[in-house]
C-alpha cells in the first residue's frame, strides 16, 4: 500500500512546470468566459400580457408594460428588443365576489429568446380588476 503511495505521488510531482501552466491557462480562459457570459441587459417596455381566470374578463391593470434584466453572452443581448420577450401571467382563482387581485411577477413568467436569463422583472406586482362574465 505504502508502494503505491509513493508511486502515485512521484507522478504527481513529475511536469510541475507543464502543471503550473496548464492552471493558469484554465484560470485565463474561466475568467475570459466569464466575462463574456456576465453581461446584463435591461429591455425596457415588454408586452404584459394578463390571463383571467375562466368565467372572468380582465376590466383594467394598473401596469401594460414591464421592464426585465437579462443577462448572458453579449451577442445573444445584443439584439434583443421589447418585441422579443414577453411577460405571461395568470390570474390565479377568484372567489365569487372578489373583483381585484394583485398578481406577483417572477422571472418564470417572462418568456425570452434561448441564451438570455431574465434576472428580475420590474415591476415586481400587477394590480388587475376583473369582473364576472
Amino acid at each position: 500500500m505504502a508502494d503505491e503511495f509513493d508511486s502515485v505521488a512521484r507522478t504527481f510531482r513529475k511536469r510541475t512546470g507543464l502543471k503550473l501552466l496548464a492552471i493558469i491557462l484554465a484560470l485565463i480562459c474561466w475568467y475570459m468566459i466569464r466575462e463574456e457570459t456576465s453581461y446584463e441587459q435591461t429591455v425596457r417596455g415588454v408586452t404584459l400580457e394578463i390571463k383571467p381566470p375562466e368565467g372572468w374578463l380582465l376590466r383594467s391593470q394598473n401596469v401594460e408594460k414591464a421592464d426585465v434584466l437579462f443577462r448572458g453572452s453579449r451577442s445573444d443581448l445584443r439584439d434583443l428588443l421589447p418585441d422579443d420577450v414577453q411577460v405571461e401571467a395568470n390570474v390565479p382563482k377568484q372567489p365569487p365576489n372578489a373583483s381585484s387581485a394583485v398578481i406577483r411577477l417572477s422571472t418564470a413568467d417572462v418568456h425570452a429568446p434561448p441564451g438570455a436569463r431574465a434576472l428580475h422583472v420590474m415591476p415586481s406586482s400587477v394590480t388587475v380588476h376583473l369582473e364576472k362574465r
